[in-house]
């Protein structure tokens, strides 16, 4: 599922897009994907995290493909593919949830820090999502029901 609301609001997911990463149309869309495929904050926040931030740029990278399907700037096949695309970057620096987990958490609070008070939503709480899902009594995570290593054979990308 790319989005996990029952109703997709796309004027949400727009004001969202535009809000959070200057996103106003598949363009600008497809500018921001390869930005953060291929560069992203790696660079910026390596020195002050320890390492690249490959878990922060992708996790934004799949965010922000899922509110552009939710907007309609991508079809569902579309989305799929640019999907697919984040799989080698994150399997190679990644050898697990709690791996990617501890990546991301640590990029997050690295720019929360120079983010200002702008935005919404605050690190401890980004912290027990994480926790959730990585709790191995969560049925409902999808990083307990989905192994790591699934991530190479998804079957639901389309032909």
């Amino acid at each position: 599922m790319f989005y996990p609301l029952k109703r997709v609001n796309p004027t949400n997911c727009r004001v969202s897009l535009q809000q959070s990463c200057d996103i106003t149309s598949p363009e600008s869309l497809h500018s921001t994907l390869h930005w953060l495929s291929s560069e992203g904050h790696r660079r910026q926040m390596a020195s002050a995290v320890g390492h690249p931030t490959v878990a922060w740029d992708f996790g934004r990278y799949i965010t922000v493909t899922r509110l552009a399907f939710g907007a309609g700037f991508i079809g569902e096949a579309g989305t799929w593919q640019l999907l697919a695309n984040a799989v080698a970057p994150v399997a190679q620096t990644y050898s697990s949830w709690q791996a990617f987990a501890r990546g991301f958490v640590t990029a997050r609070g690295s720019w929360m820090r120079n983010a200002g008070n702008e935005w919404s939503g605050s690190h401890e709480e980004t912290v027990q999502v994480v926790h959730r899902l990585l709790d191995p009594t969560n049925s409902s995570s999808l990083w307990q029901q989905v192994p790591r290593e699934a991530i190479h054979h998804s079957d639901h990308m389309p032909a």
